[in-house]
């Protein structure tokens, strides 16, 4: 039971009175037993009974050596997802706040790694989305009724996204994330402008087949290694010859594919011999657990598992020691240049003696 008679208030002032003073108190909130020495509390439950934003304040104060706060409720009364977000950042350098949020036909937690909603997502039901802010990996493709994506601004940590099928008009939410490192993008015919992307110093794998861009000049200093800009059903590409010539220039070292009837096969998914996965798309496979056909997870969010995320970790070395030896400067750029040696000043002189001669 409680160890106090004391209120929480109570509590917190003598944690501000006596800071260097370890204080061990247990209290009853919303019929859940805390100590303020947890390092994780977690609540669940159909609704959240009378925590407001206050009380919610008052228990992050007094567990200073809390990790993490889980709040996995379905129904949150008078918190809404904006008074938490703020709570979080205000806390984020101690406690990590946690909450249950809703999209599409599905739920996650906020701190998830994965997450995956293929159909079912709109415009009118995708805003909540921007507060999972933890999430890696992500596919939202064929969502015929998300015409935009804004809530990508706030998923800074986005590195593998499928938007491919979705009528998805600007990439503007996508300058936030700068660890983006692939996006899959086929088939979202109204997108006419990749500059946003300038923004993701990573970016490394790109497929905007089917798309109306027709300038790639805003990728020109990203690290590309595999880029696929085709067009179902000719097989054509878009971009005119010059704009695909300056390309292949500017981008000597990466796989391009400018022609061919299926988007997602040689140089995106698979390579020459169109059955071995490609690393990033071994990565897409493994995170998604596409093999689990057909069971595979969706519209829900989850975290990578152990083995899992070591297998990632394994393809992604691979991929950077690749990157890497890419970005090696060739025997050429590291000759030193040949330099013309000076006249002396004797042999200058020489010169003038015998041109008065």
């Amino acid at each position: 039971g409680d160890s106090s008679n004391l209120e929480l208030k109570d509590v917190k002032a003598l944690n501000e009175a006596c800071p260097e003073a370890v204080f061990h108190y247990t209290f009853t909130y919303d019929g859940k037993l805390i100590s303020t020495t947890d390092k994780e509390v977690r609540f669940s439950g159909t609704r959240i009974g009378n925590m407001n934003a206050e009380d919610l304040r008052m228990i992050l104060d007094v567990m200073e050596d809390c990790d993490k706060f889980v709040l996995e409720y379905w129904n949150y009364g008078s918190l809404t997802n904006e008074m938490l977000a703020q709570i979080r950042e205000e806390y984020r350098d101690r406690t990590k706040l946690v909450w249950r949020v809703f999209f599409g036909v599905g739920y996650c937690l906020t701190d998830v790694d994965v997450l995956r909603c293929t159909y079912d997502l709109s415009d009118g039901n995708s805003a909540n989305m921007k507060y999972l802010e933890k999430v890696r990996y992500m596919d939202i493709g064929h969502n015929e009724w998300l015409d935009a994506c804004d809530f990508v601004s706030g998923m800074k940590s986005l590195e593998y996204v499928i938007i491919s099928g979705a009528p998805i008009k600007s990439l503007e939410p996508f300058r936030n994330c700068k660890n983006l490192k692939m996006l899959e993008a086929a088939f979202c015919e109204y997108i006419t402008d990749v500059s946003p992307l300038a923004d993701c110093p990573n970016l490394q794998m790109l497929n905007i087949s089917n798309t109306h861009v027709e300038d790639l000049s805003p990728l020109d200093n990203l690290p590309l290694t595999h880029l696929t800009v085709r067009t179902n059903p000719s097989g054509k590409c878009r971009l005119s010859q010059e704009e695909q010539d300056r390309v292949t220039k500017q981008h000597p070292d990466c796989w391009l594919s400018f022609s061919g009837a299926q988007p997602y096969g040689v140089g995106w998914r698979y390579g020459e011999d169109e059955l071995k996965p490609l690393d990033h798309y071994k990565v897409i496979r493994e995170v998604f657990r596409l093999d689990l056909d057909p069971n595979i997870p969706n519209h829900v969010g989850w975290y990578l598992k152990d083995e899992e995320q070591a297998e990632v970790d394994k393809l992604e070395e691979a991929m950077d020691a690749a990157l890497a030896a890419l970005k090696q400067p060739t025997v050429e750029e590291t000759l030193p240049e040949e330099t013309v040696p000076e006249e002396t000043t004797s042999e200058t002189t020489a010169v003038e003696e015998n041109n008065d001669q």
